[in-house]
């Protein structure tokens, strides 16, 4: 593996690990809790993160339907019904992370194969992002990697908001 691959494989894997960690511990009430401003909750956020690594993966690097389309999780999960939410609807349909986390497992555990195999052609690839072509580089280091860490920084400040530790260090 290049460096540049293993640079991104780590910095996606990493996300990944502590999107897991920060989110295992949380009740159902806290990650549904709704806060004030125009935040989301955590178990919303939480999904979106997960699906949209699902999209980027199946839908843009590999042109292949996502894992939740594949193996039926739409429909188990009502994902596009999730993923279309606002503000003003996420309190009417709480998310179950407990529920939610095998969909996840699967969603990483793809993710973690590609990267495993990922080599420098595979990163010099163009593909169609949802902002138009780009190398498979660029879509992992624009896109994928820091969407979760953005994210993440996200769910540990409404941790901290109900008075829970955010990061696990």
């Amino acid at each position: 593996m290049s460096q540049a691959m293993a640079a991104l494989a780590t910095a996606i894997r990493q996300a990944n690990d502590l999107l897991l960690q920060v989110t295992e511990e949380l009740t159902f009430e806290q990650a549904n809790w709704l806060p004030p401003g125009t935040a989301n909750p955590i178990a919303h956020t939480y999904a979106h993160i997960v699906a949209i690594q699902d999209r980027y993966l199946n839908t843009f690097i590999l042109s292949q339907p996502t894992i939740a389309e594949r193996e039926g999780w739409n429909e188990r999960l009502n994902l596009p019904l999730i993923l279309r939410l606002n503000r003003e609807t996420v309190s009417q349909h709480p998310i179950d992370l407990r529920a939610f986390r095998p969909y996840t497992e699967r969603v990483f555990a793809e993710t973690n194969a590609y990267l495993e195999r990922a080599d420098e052609t595979e990163l010099a690839r163009v593909v169609q992002g949802f902002r138009g072509p780009l190398p498979v580089g660029e879509l992992l280091g624009r896109f994928m990697a820091p969407h979760a860490a953005m994210h993440l920084g996200e769910i540990c400040a409404l941790k901290g908001i109900q008075g829970l530790k955010g990061l696990p260090f």
